[in-house]
């Protein structure tokens, strides 16, 4: 639930001009990211019966590290462009 939520908001939230509801919106999406990452740990950790999970916890990791690295990058142009259109005015 948390995931689908997270990703509606988002969702809504590029149409919005305010930086600050944009943010909040990336950090949710982020947090709802990294829950999901420690259910599966849990999870296969509990349940795997025997099968090496390290490969799958990595790989998952890995991915959403890096979503959550393009977020802060996406983010932080954005603020650059919009200082920047600022400094002109």
């Amino acid at each position: 639930y948390k995931l689908t939520m997270s990703i509606v908001n988002f969702v809504k939230a590029r149409g919005n001009h305010d930086h600050t509801i944009q943010s909040i919106r990336n950090l949710n999406l982020a947090s709802a990211l990294v829950s999901l990452l420690a259910l599966q740990t849990a999870l296969l950790q509990a349940f795997g019966q025997g099968l090496d999970t390290t490969l799958a916890n990595a790989l998952s990791g890995a991915g959403i590290a890096a979503l959550i690295v393009s977020l802060g990058i996406v983010m932080i142009v954005g603020a650059s462009k919009k200082v920047k259109s600022l400094k002109e005015k």
